[in-house]
């Protein structure tokens, strides 16, 4: 009993804990967070992508001009 009063009373490791709960905090928040910017991403340059190639294409005969 003397054992479980002492470890409950002692603080000493209380800082090491909150900062370890702190970083799984921020770590756990932060992986949706990085999915959807590298979804954004993904999106932005393929759209990007698209318009640059098509200004690069030969347009067909009678269509216009390129960009």
């Amino acid at each position: 009993m003397a054992l479980c009063r002492r470890l409950i009373d002692d603080e000493s490791g209380q800082d090491v804990l909150e900062y370890a709960l702190l970083a799984a905090l921020v770590a756990i928040v932060s992986i949706p967070a990085i999915n959807a910017l590298q979804t954004a991403l993904k999106t932005s340059y393929l759209s990007w992508n698209d318009g640059l190639m098509r200004c690069w294409r030969m347009p067909e005969p009678g269509a216009g001009g390129g960009c």
